[in-house]
């Protein structure tokens, strides 16, 4: 399969910027492969067009955003050993959500993203949340649940 990608981006590397979707709602080859966690993918995309690392989906979301919702850490931390990527970390998408703001209310714990030196800890999304503010309000609400959960078994 990669072999025949590389064919075929030799033959027109304008396809890795083709959308993929319905009009509202698209995503691009980098995004499918970053949903994967399909790191030899992502090699082979940017080898070809090492600029479709900044490409953004319909939710303004780049590759970064993507492993990072979808949970691929090999591909995050893939991503986040190379210089010409860093640009990535700090990007907000429609909702104003950083990576990190993604990463903290997945729970996910991925050392190389929190302690990047572009990850801005205290920006704002949309909702006016820090990454902060999302991880313990997910804390909050998990301890809630199981509060009630409990008290429903002794009832």
């Amino acid at each position: 399969m990669e072999d025949v990608v590389s064919d075929i981006l030799a033959w027109k590397k304008s396809l890795v910027y083709l959308p993929a979707g319905s009009e509202n709602d698209w995503t691009t080859a980098i995004h499918i492969a970053a949903s994967e966690g399909d790191v030899n993918m992502i090699k082979k995309l940017l080898n070809h067009c090492p600029d479709c690392r900044d490409i953004l989906n319909s939710n303004n979301q780049n590759a970064l955003h993507v492993a990072v919702f979808f949970n691929q850490n090999e591909l995050i931390c893939f991503l986040l050993d190379y210089d010409e990527y860093d640009s990535l970390v700090d990007e907000p998408d429609s909702d104003g959500n950083t990576p990190l703001h993604l990463l903290a209310a997945s729970g996910n714990h991925v050392p190389e993203l929190i302690n990047h030196p572009r990850a801005k800890k205290m920006s704002f999304n949309k909702q006016n949340q820090t990454p902060l503010d999302i991880a313990l309000s997910r804390i909050v609400t998990t301890e809630k649940i199981t509060i009630e959960v409990i008290l429903s078994l002794q009832e």
